[in-house]
């Protein structure tokens, strides 16, 4: 009788571990589902020793690929455009050197302070990343995923999990020709900063083909999701590196394939300041 109250309590838990599952499943499908976006978002990165905080208003199509950023803080009124038909961003910094500037999306100024670049807006790079570690998730969830049970913030429900990798290492990688860091993490799944910092590069472009660096076994340590209830969209994302928070994505006002009218994408838009 013992033996079987222990294998049903293991079966309920077994149960109830795949079930959480289903969770990042309709997750994916929502945002797969996502043609153009709008939202605020409420970013906290770890740069050096200190948390960087930023919030944004983000407009964002999928194909072809364009994006408009309006920075609310910390330099607030400086505007970002890039659409895929140019190499180039347009930038408004609203300040110093008070002209408009065409820069690198990968390039050293636009990406200062930040972990990302524009082409990681919205919430493919999550779905991405959890993508690229679900079958495992699927095949061991008692061991990777802890449920935190349903939450609120700004008044929306959630489903709060936690996916933890108790076997978080950095491993050794060599660079193949045509390779930098931002293009092996994208390969992988993983943090380009991380890669970074832990390499004591200067740069994303700055190892050459035969290199060898450190690259770690996932995303992060500890990555923790919070999954609106009503449209399955990851409205907060926290990732732990050391047990230290490493980024903190927080999304509100998010609207779902908003149709844009054909000249919003355009640095002589009304509304923008260019």
């Amino acid at each position: 009788l013992l033996f079987l109250c222990f294998s049903l309590i293991f079966t309920f838990q077994h149960l109830l571990a795949q079930s959480t599952i289903s969770y990042f499943d309709n997750m994916v499908e929502s945002i797969s589902s996502i043609n153009t976006l709008e939202y605020e978002l409420h970013s906290r990165e770890l740069i050096g020793d200190k948390i960087f905080y930023t919030n944004t208003r983000v407009k964002l199509q999928k194909e072809p690929f364009c994006v408009y950023t309006y920075v609310i803080e910390p330099d607030k009124g400086a505007e970002i455009l890039f659409i895929s038909k140019n190499k180039l961003a347009f930038v408004n910094p609203n300040g110093f050197p008070f002209i408009n500037l065409n820069l690198d999306p990968y390039g050293r100024l636009i990406r200062k302070n930040q972990h990302h670049t524009l082409f990681d807006a919205g919430f493919d790079n999550v779905k991405d990343i959890v993508l690229s570690v679900l079958e495992l998730l699927r095949k061991s969830p008692e061991k990777y995923i802890i449920n935190l049970g349903v939450k609120q913030i700004n008044n929306i429900e959630c489903q709060v999990l936690k996916v933890v990798n108790p076997d978080f290492s950095f491993s050794e990688y060599i660079v193949q020709k045509g390779e930098d860091v931002e293009s092996i993490a994208k390969k992988l799944n993983l943090s380009s900063y991380l890669i970074l910092v832990e390499n004591n590069l200067s740069f994303y472009n700055d190892v050459t083909p035969g290199d060898k660096i450190l690259i770690p076994n996932s995303y992060g340590e500890q990555f923790e999701i919070w999954i609106d209830l009503q449209s399955s969209l990851p409205i907060v994302q926290k990732v732990f590196v050391n047990n230290k928070l490493f980024e903190y994505y927080e999304f509100e006002k998010i609207v779902v394939n908003p149709e844009f009218s054909y000249d919003e994408f355009d640095k002589n838009y009304v509304e923008y300041n260019f």
